[in-house]
């Protein structure tokens, strides 16, 4: 395997956690010797660059919450008034809208790029390929061949 052909089919057994928050993948990369466990993490909109499906649909999915922020702060404030009441109830619509709307629905592919991503940029210094075992160990792991 050479140095620059990392795939998602290279890195998926490693691979035991994925967490989006926002725009950002964060994972856990384990070694399947040692179990020694390397947490990195890539921004989604970053490793697909290239891909102006996915930055469409992430400035349609911004612009589509906050209409609905603006929506839901507005109608609370016209029923409950523009008094402390309606501000307070306004605020708290427009809070929990944001934390809905913040949520982001990324396909699986652009999930994939943001691994590989995330292990190229933190992973990969602790991981060598190693041939008698098909597949990546951590640099410290010591295998029966190399034993």
């Amino acid at each position: 395997m050479s140095e620059s052909q990392i795939t998602y089919r290279l890195i998926q057994d490693l691979l035991t956690e994925e967490v989006v928050e926002r725009t950002t993948l964060k994972c856990v990369f384990v070694c399947p010797v040692s179990g020694q466990r390397v947490p990195a993490q890539a921004d989604v909109l970053k490793a697909n660059e290239g891909s102006v499906l996915t930055k469409a649909k992430h400035r349609l999915r911004e612009s589509m919450a906050r209409s609905m922020t603006r929506s839901v702060s507005q109608a609370l404030r016209s029923v409950l008034g523009n008094n402390a009441v309606g501000r307070i109830a306004g605020d708290v619509g427009k809070d929990a809208a944001t934390r809905a709307a913040s949520g982001h629905a990324f396909s699986a592919d652009e999930l994939e790029n943001a691994a590989v991503a995330a292990f190229e940029a933190k992973a990969r210094s602790q991981f060598v390929w190693d041939e008698a075992l098909g597949g990546f160990r951590h640099v410290r792991a010591v295998t029966s061949a190399g034993a």
